[in-house]
């Protein structure tokens, strides 16, 4: 229990900076594509950090959750209704710059980011720079 919270609190000293820094090079690469901003939502940081501190823990990259779960399964569980929702991962990347760029160069990532419907937006940065990204439009 102890080692679950220090994960979790050493987590969450990850993601504060990341509220306004994420911002900055996420809404830039929108607006490069004709697309308006996502605003932060902070159920959409929780899941994030929550499949985040999951694929720390496991040493995995996966988008199943411990179970099997997807994204979409992880937010109606914690009674996030939405309209759309997607989710990138990544591992490694040293900086938001960077994540974002790779990212930017995924066929299958970069459908996240530009996603047309996605009007919020969650991200994680864990230990070991293992990043989540959910984007989601909320409703329906």
């Amino acid at each position: 229990m102890l080692c679950r919270l220090r994960h979790a609190f050493a987590a969450l000293l990850c993601l504060l900076p990341l509220w306004a820094e994420a911002a900055q090079p996420l809404d830039a690469f929108r607006r490069q594509n004709g697309l308006g901003p996502l605003r932060a939502n902070p159920a959409l940081e929780r899941l994030a950090l929550g499949h985040g501190d999951y694929l720390m823990r496991s040493g995995r990259t996966t988008h199943r959750g411990p179970r099997g779960e997807r994204v979409s399964d992880r937010a109606r569980a914690r009674g996030y209704r939405y309209c759309y929702i997607g989710e990138a991962l990544a591992r490694g990347q040293g900086d938001i710059h960077s994540v974002i760029g790779d990212w930017a160069a995924s066929p299958s990532h970069r459908r996240i980011l530009l996603a047309r419907m996605a009007t919020e937006y969650g991200l994680a940065r864990m230990p070991g720079d293992v990043w989540v990204l959910v984007t989601a439009q909320p409703g329906c």
